[in-house]
């Protein structure tokens, strides 16, 4: 700002001075720009206030943050396994945890190890140890949130958390953090301390995993480490058994009063007998259920709930038939007429006393039936298409004005004064709804019978329930009409009413409303006695819970002579004098189920779309463990066709794993393929939902199955069951499945593939390999534990008390040593030499003792989707005899450069040329090594220093091995893919 424009207004005036007007517009202007000036002043003030205060805010969330983590990456941490299962996580409130952290004496477990961290009066943050003792107390006033989540980033709940189990869950802790004057700063953070991978395990297990992988390690990294000490655990094991599969055929839930109606016989031998569908809020499923007890108690009675099927379809010789239910009992001892029975009828007579079917009947013509109704209620007797099949007049009863709620009553008068003893009075009549509501009262729709006045109070039968039936629908309904009528009732003036109550007009045989009778009867029934003998199955001793139950059904009837045909009658009886809960039974979810062949459960499979054949079916031509596997065609040669099929495993829990924890997937494998025709394996990958490859430790054999669109898989033979592992480190925390696939070009056949023993493993699943194009005995194996100490060649670990060796077992058919021809390997997970080092190395104990000739190898291979012979390096080999454990190290940063990859599979493979004869152990390995060093250290290839050096016969070679042949590959030609840990697996987007 200037003010030129006044200085020249003063040059051209001369120098007189200011005049009072000037002097008045120069102090004006001054006071403005005086006034501004402060403003801004004030108003940065304001702002630097604010910016400092936010400033402030931040620095204290930052360094709260920094308090809290310092705690938090440590929950969990130990330097020695405690003396019981390893919960480190104690209380995961909101605002208060509760932790173990092994910081103050590594060496040992002590109050000082249990910490609480929580906010003080003044919000900051304070750390307690179980000994009452504060181990710290922060400095910045800030409030503090917590949330839990488990291995697959999913929050726990307060119900969740509340017990050990849900705290052993614990994978990632979240926490937000609130500085400032209103605390109106937030920060946000995940701490996942790696210890809290190791809730819930053994001191066995954290004895041998904790001091390799918490404690200590230097300036080494160690990318894969095997001890041998422990044998990871498996979440996941079937193997592949299969179970009869039944498929229900006629089923009775009692959901719906129909069923209960038209299906159900109800006999009791007393009067104070009942059997219910009752409507109870503890059924086992559903809402109703069966009750047979007695009501009201004291007489002792024998209820018979008989259900009608129609078996007509089937034969007891023929057709496998089985009865499922579920039933509790009440009673403190089960009675011996309790169960389940075919029914025997003795003798038995019906006679028809009264009938009406309505017939020449009109609004005119009513004798002997009686109409009442209120101002709007229509009660008439109709011939048209709306009556039952083969029917003619019927009565109907709804109100004549749509809209106006009416009530009407039909009243048939019978002289039923010679039958007012009788023991069984019975009322049959066919009803039909119109679409009608259910008013059960005694003003709506029910059937009783009524004195002199049409318009008085019933006395009800049972209530008609029209909304319950489906509309347009003729059916049959029975009353018990002597266990209804009051005493002194005038037989002789025996008045039957039906009452209907709602407000509009039957416009149609289905709706709008109304309902419809026809061929009213009344029987008087002499019933014969009937018994329950045949007993199908008995009520245990009582269980108050719901149990489940089987029976044989087409055994039962070939035992009884009760073929299977229509109107098939089977009892569920009781007997007792006492109500529920002092005695009955219940019963509920019956049925009749037909054996539908053998599955293997969790398990499915079927064609990819476009395809047809589908031919994975469970067999027991061959099995690696126990009867059954999966195989194709029930075991004959699959069908010469094009085809592309799916078997998918159930799903596979790992959410309880944090992410990076070593796991792996295995199954055992038989196959025999016609050219062209192949397999694979994929896995269910959440979190791209693709399903991605799965690609073996050692790769598939073969870069392209035509059959399989040119993917990577087996093919040709493998002679012989197969183990295959994959590492399925990088799904830990998720769920995951396994899709089993095969194709097939139809020029060619074979037995296909036979799958058994699929199971998960924590940690590797260490493979083993025989490749039975030599001449080789099959039960020359490696095995991943010792013999005892001892005993067997060697007789004592390299570290520990246990190792992996050559045939070390001591039962049938092994014997400690290993055969002539033994050509077999032992192959590592893949490993990948991820991190920044300079000097990577495999280290391993090694033990050996053979004949002359007889050779060891150590091999090693990039990752990949299919691994040649050709791409396995040797690292080194060996021939003779060492009489101790040594030492065996080789530097491996020139072969990975060679490979052009870091991501590395290795294999100890020993070879034996058949001469000689056989008493030593071969070769044995322990504590396997895989690790970075910022210094070079040499290379160890033979024994240093050790008992016995320079006399061993040890002979030690680089030169490559020679290679396996395994059977049915010959010609094949192999295109190595290296994947390196960076990339992204194969994955293939088809149908779920």
């Amino acid at each position: 700002m200037h003010f030129g424009w006044w200085s020249e207004r003063r040059r051209r005036r001369g120098s007189g001075g200011f005049t009072l007007a000037e002097l008045v517009i120069v102090i004006a202007v001054t006071g403005v720009l005086l006034a501004a000036i402060y403003l801004i002043f004030q108003s940065g003030r304001e702002t630097g206030t604010q910016i400092s205060d936010r400033h402030e805010a931040g620095v204290s969330a930052r360094l709260a943050v920094e308090e809290l983590e310092a705690y938090l990456s440590h929950a969990g941490y130990t330097g020695v396994a405690p003396a019981g299962s390893w919960h480190p996580l104690r209380l995961a409130g909101r605002d208060r945890m509760v932790f173990v952290a092994n910081l103050e004496d590594p060496g040992s477990f002590g109050p000082e190890d249990t910490l609480t961290l929580e906010r003080d009066g003044q919000d900051r943050l304070v750390v307690m140890n179980a000994a009452g003792e504060t181990v710290f107390s922060g400095s910045v006033p800030a409030t503090i949130e917590f949330s839990y989540l488990d291995g697959s980033g999913v929050a726990l709940s307060d119900a969740e958390l509340a017990d050990q189990a849900g705290l052993d869950r614990v994978r990632q802790i979240s926490y937000s953090v609130s500085t400032g004057a209103g605390r109106d700063f937030t920060m946000s953070n995940v701490s996942v301390p790696r210890n809290l991978a190791f809730s819930g395990e053994s001191p066995e297990f954290l004895e041998s995993f904790l001091p390799a992988h918490l404690d200590g390690g230097g300036n080494d990294i160690m990318f894969f480490e095997e001890t041998w000490e422990t044998a990871g655990y498996y979440s996941f094991y079937d193997s592949i058994e299969a179970i009869p599969g039944w498929v229900p055929i006629i089923t009775e839930d009692f959901e719906t009063s129909a069923s209960w109606i038209n299906n159900w016989i109800l006999y009791s031998s007393a009067s104070n007998g009942r059997i219910r569908r009752l409507n109870d809020s503890g059924a086992h499923g559903g809402f109703y259920d069966m009750a047979l007890d007695a009501s009201p108690p004291g007489l002792v009675n024998l209820n018979g709930a008989i259900w009608r099927v129609d078996l007509s379809g089937y034969d007891e010789y023929t057709d496998s038939l089985r009865l499922h239910w579920f039933w509790m009992e009440y009673n403190d001892e089960a009675d011996s007429e309790d169960g389940v029975y075919f029914p025997d009828y003795l003798g038995g007579s019906e006679t028809l006393i009264s009938s009406e079917d309505f017939t020449g009947y009109g609004n005119g013509l009513r004798f002997p039936w009686e109409y009442w109704n209120t101002a709007y209620g229509q009660v008439r007797v109709l011939d048209n298409a709306w009556s039952q099949p083969g029917g003619t007049e019927f009565l109907n009863m709804d109100s004549h004005q749509d809209g106006v709620f009416s009530q009407n009553r039909a009243i048939w008068t019978n002289d039923l004064s010679a039958y007012s003893a009788s023991p069984d009075m019975e009322l049959r009549f066919m009803f039909c709804d119109r679409g009608d509501e259910s008013h059960n009262s005694d003003t709506g729709d029910f059937v009783g019978v009524i004195e002199d006045d049409p318009g008085g109070t019933p006395y009800i039968c049972e209530y008609l329930d029209p909304n319950a039936y489906p509309d347009g629908a003729w059916l049959q309904r029975v009353v018990d009409l002597d266990a209804v009528v009051p005493a002194g009732y005038d037989w002789s003036n025996f008045r039957v009413v039906f009452g209907q109550h709602d407000d509009q007009m039957t416009s149609s045989a289905t709706g709008n409303d109304g309902i419809s009778i026809d061929d009213v009867m009344i029987y008087e029934n002499v019933p014969g006695d009937t018994q329950f003998n045949d007993q199908i199955a008995a009520v245990p001793a009582s269980f108050a819970a719901w149990t489940e139950e089987f029976a044989d059904l087409s055994g039962a009837a070939q035992s009884y002579g009760r073929p299977f045909g229509p109107d098939y009658d089977i009892a569920w009886c009781q007997m007792g004098s006492d109500s529920m809960p002092d005695d009955g039974i219940k019963v509920d979810d019956i049925a009749i189920e037909e054996f539908g062949g053998w599955v293997i459960p969790g398990w499915t499979h079927g064609p990819f779309p476009g395809y047809t054949v589908d031919e994975w079916a469970p067999s027991q031509h061959k099995a690696y463990i126990g009867s059954w596997c999966w195989a194709m065609n029930e075991g004959a040669t699959y069908t010469a066709a094009n085809t592309h099929v799916w078997l998918l495993s159930p799903e596979i829990d790992l959410t309880g794993f944090a992410p990076g924890t070593r796991l792996s997937w295995a199954f055992f494998h038989d196959y025999e393929w016609a050219a062209g025709d192949g397999c694979n394996v994929k896995i269910w990958n959440p979190t791209t939902s693709n399903w991605d490859l799965a690609i073996p430790y050692w790769g598939y054999y073969n870069a392209s199955i035509p059959a399989l669109g040119g993917e990577a898989g087996w093919t040709g033979s493998t002679s012989g069951w197969n183990f295959c592992v994959v590492d399925i480190t990088e799904y830990a925390g998720q769920m995951v499945q396994f899709r089993f696939e095969y194709g097939t070009m139809g020029a060619g056949t074979g037995d296909g593939w036979n799958i058994d023993l699929a199971r998960q493993r924590f940690g590797p699943d260490w493979p083993q390999v025989i490749w039975y194009g030599w001449p080789t005995q099959e039960y020359a194996d490696w095995f991943g534990w010792s013999t005892p100490p001892g005993i067997g060649d060697p007789a004592t670990a390299g570290e520990g008390t246990r190792s992996a060796g050559n045939d070390m077992a001591t039962f049938a058919p092994w014997d400690t040593y290993y055969e002539l021809s033994t050509h077999n390997a032992l192959v590592s997970p893949p490993v990948a030499f991820d991190d920044p080092g300079t000097y990577y190395y495999l280290e391993f104990l090694s033990y050996g003792t053979s004949y002359s000739g007889d050779t060891w190898y150590v091999e090693c291979a990039p990752f990949a989707e299919t691994i040649a012979d050709t791409t396995w390096q040797t690292l080194g080999g060996w021939s003779g005899t060492s009489p101790y454990w040594w030492t065996t190290r080789f530097y491996l940063n020139p072969v990975m450069g060679a490979l052009g990859c870091d991501t590395l599979v290795f294999r100890w493979r020993m070879l034996d040329n058949g001469d000689g004869t056989y008493n030593a152990g071969g070769w044995n390995v322990d504590l396997i090594q895989c690790f970075s060093s910022a210094a070079w250290l040499p290379e160890i290839t033979m024994p240093v220093g050790g008992p016995g050096d320079g006399e061993d016969a040890l002979v030690f070679s680089t030169e490559p091995a020679p290679r396996p042949r395994v059977s049915g590959l010959t010609g094949v030609t192999y295109t190595p893919v290296c994947l390196p840990d960076d990339e992204e697996r194969p994955n293939r987007h088809e149908l779920r």
